[in-house]
């Protein structure tokens, strides 16, 4: 392999053949050419697929595909009442808005009520003057806290929920 100041020239490091020549590094017109040349052959995809001619590995092709859900399930809540429950749609990329002049009781259920996945994350937020105050449902423990309840301190924080276990979770944020 040939070396010029240290880099391997292009033919050999890309396996592209510059006029049958593997043992000179291409001028720069050489390279020119070739993009000018491959410009002319371009195709137009209209999707991305998992073909041979595609762009991604079918992998990536479901990754892609599942993003809709996720964007759609990162639509904000927005809590007017006194009382609420987690609810699944709550996971992951969403904001729970608590917006009430009086105190709000909210509510992480059981696993067995709302099965969120090991890892949600749920963001709560104070809104409103109403302090909202968060309890595990009976058998959740709710770690970060003290008595497995807590408060939101001001408005316009929040705290965010994670599931770390079957019925566990821990808290984290402006919260006592």
């Amino acid at each position: 392999m040939l070396k010029v100041l240290g880099f391997v020239p292009l033919d050999e490091a890309y396996g592209v053949s510059w006029n049958g020549a593997t043992d000179e590094v291409p001028t720069k017109n050489a390279v020119y050419d070739e993009i000018e040349a491959h410009k002319a052959s371009t195709t137009d995809h209209s999707d991305a697929t998992t073909s041979l001619s595609g762009f991604m590995s079918a992998a990536d092709k479901t990754r892609l595909d599942g993003m809709d859900a996720i964007v759609a399930a990162g639509t904000d809540n927005n809590q007017t009442g006194t009382t609420y429950t987690l609810v699944l749609t709550d996971k992951d990329n969403v904001t729970v808005w608590l917006k009430n002049a009086s105190a709000i009781a909210v509510t992480i259920p059981t696993n067995a009520s709302v099965p969120f996945p090991v890892g949600t994350k749920i963001n709560l937020m104070m809104e409103g003057a109403g302090v909202p105050t968060v309890t595990g449902d009976t058998g959740v423990i709710v770690n970060g806290t003290s008595g497995g309840s807590f408060v939101i301190n001001n408005r316009y924080q929040g705290c965010t929920l994670t599931k770390r276990a079957t019925d566990t979770w821990i808290a984290s944020g402006d919260i006592t």
